[in-house]
Protein backbone atom coordinates (compact mmCIF):
# COMPACT_ATOMS: atom_id res chain seq x y z
CA UNK A 1 0.00 0.00 0.00
CA UNK A 2 2.36 2.47 -1.00
CA UNK A 3 1.67 5.91 -2.22
CA UNK A 4 2.48 6.81 -5.48
CA UNK A 5 5.82 9.03 -6.14
CA UNK A 6 3.17 11.39 -8.51
CA UNK A 7 0.03 11.94 -6.26
CA UNK A 8 3.48 13.99 -4.17
CA UNK A 9 4.80 15.54 -6.27
CA UNK A 10 1.46 16.69 -8.42
CA UNK A 11 -0.06 18.48 -5.68
CA UNK A 12 3.15 20.68 -5.01
CA UNK A 13 4.03 21.77 -8.70
CA UNK A 14 1.29 24.66 -8.64
CA UNK A 15 2.12 25.98 -5.18
CA UNK A 16 5.75 25.91 -6.37
CA UNK A 17 4.69 27.81 -10.07
CA UNK A 18 2.52 30.26 -7.66
CA UNK A 19 5.25 31.23 -5.40
CA UNK A 20 8.08 31.71 -8.14
CA UNK A 21 5.27 33.98 -9.39
CA UNK A 22 4.95 35.96 -6.57
CA UNK A 23 8.58 36.33 -5.95
CA UNK A 24 9.33 37.43 -9.26
CA UNK A 25 6.25 40.26 -9.09
CA UNK A 26 8.23 41.55 -5.84
CA UNK A 27 11.26 41.82 -7.15
CA UNK A 28 9.77 43.86 -10.32
CA UNK A 29 9.17 47.43 -8.35
CA UNK A 30 12.72 47.11 -6.48
CA UNK A 31 15.21 49.32 -7.54
CA UNK A 32 18.85 48.77 -7.50
CA UNK A 33 19.30 50.09 -4.15
CA UNK A 34 17.14 47.84 -2.57
CA UNK A 35 18.42 44.70 -4.48
CA UNK A 36 21.91 45.56 -3.60
CA UNK A 37 20.90 45.71 0.09
CA UNK A 38 19.25 42.49 0.00
CA UNK A 39 22.45 40.67 -1.56
CA UNK A 40 24.00 42.03 1.41
CA UNK A 41 21.70 40.77 4.14
CA UNK A 42 21.67 37.62 2.63
CA UNK A 43 25.05 37.23 2.34
CA UNK A 44 25.46 38.26 6.16
CA UNK A 45 22.89 35.61 7.32
CA UNK A 46 25.05 33.04 4.89
CA UNK A 47 27.66 33.84 6.42
CA UNK A 48 26.60 33.12 9.99
CA UNK A 49 25.31 30.61 9.25
CA UNK A 50 28.39 29.24 7.78
CA UNK A 51 30.45 30.31 10.77
CA UNK A 52 28.02 28.00 12.56
CA UNK A 53 29.12 25.05 11.32
CA UNK A 54 31.93 22.51 12.73
CA UNK A 55 33.94 20.65 10.52
CA UNK A 56 32.74 17.32 10.21
CA UNK A 57 35.11 14.90 13.33
CA UNK A 58 37.22 12.41 11.36
CA UNK A 59 38.54 9.48 13.15
CA UNK A 60 41.32 7.45 12.56
CA UNK A 61 39.06 4.35 11.23
CA UNK A 62 37.09 7.15 9.09
CA UNK A 63 40.63 8.25 7.48
CA UNK A 64 41.20 4.01 6.96
CA UNK A 65 38.19 3.74 5.56
CA UNK A 66 38.89 6.89 2.67
CA UNK A 67 42.13 5.96 2.15
CA UNK A 68 41.31 2.36 0.78
CA UNK A 69 41.22 2.70 -3.10
CA UNK A 70 37.66 1.70 -3.90
CA UNK A 71 36.35 4.83 -1.07
CA UNK A 72 36.24 7.05 -4.21
CA UNK A 73 34.09 5.32 -6.96
CA UNK A 74 30.33 4.56 -6.75
CA UNK A 75 28.74 1.60 -7.27
CA UNK A 76 25.66 1.04 -9.04
CA UNK A 77 23.13 -1.86 -9.31
CA UNK A 78 22.53 -2.84 -13.10
CA UNK A 79 18.47 -1.83 -12.76
CA UNK A 80 19.18 1.53 -10.92
CA UNK A 81 21.80 2.81 -13.42
CA UNK A 82 20.11 1.82 -15.92
CA UNK A 83 22.55 -0.03 -17.95
CA UNK A 84 21.66 -3.13 -20.16
CA UNK A 85 22.52 -6.58 -19.45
Amino acid sequence: MGVSVWSLVLPRLPYLAVSNVFALIRLLPKNDVDKDIEILTLRHQLAVLQRQIDRPRVTPADRALLATPGAGTVVCHPRACNAAP
